[in-house]
């Protein structure tokens, strides 16, 4: 979908919004219950990236951090988890996606059983949907 720029094409969006919902209900008026059923039939982001893979979510492991680990993520700005925006401190456990970016594991796991992404760079982690997996590879092998 295109973003929308200005107001006139925002207004010109929200009367084709309209018109497309009140043809899908069949009436001459369209009420908003009908805009918002149109909007969840037809949202573009209803299809995302499925969640990460069970096996690859039990090997996710929490790491204690110690002083090093913790200059090392400040000397590279990585020093606050992406999910939750709280620094990293030596008490803190964190979770290291294959990307290297670190994380709360409280934080990452509830987001990984959601979508198979990191929250920082969007490098997928593998799944357990065979049809993504097959759509991943192809989408791999037309790029080369």
């Amino acid at each position: 979908m295109n973003r929308i720029h200005s107001s006139s094409s925002i207004l010109s969006f929200l009367n084709q919004l309209i018109e497309s919902a009140t043809e899908f209900e069949g009436e001459e008026h369209g009420d908003m219950d009908n805009i918002i059923q149109y909007l969840m039939a037809n949202d573009p982001n209803k299809y995302g990236n499925p969640p990460t893979a069970k096996e690859t979510l039990e090997k996710l492991q929490n790491k204690n951090i110690n002083k090093e680990d913790l200059l090392y993520l400040k000397k590279t700005n990585s020093s606050d988890c992406s999910v939750c925006k709280d620094e990293f401190d030596l008490e803190s456990q964190l979770v290291k996606l294959p990307c290297n970016h670190y994380f709360h594991g409280e934080c990452l796991k509830p987001w990984l059983q959601q979508r198979n992404s990191c929250p920082t760079c969007r490098y997928e982690l593998p799944t357990d949907d065979l049809d993504y997996e097959l759509q991943k590879s192809e989408r791999k092998s037309s790029n080369v």
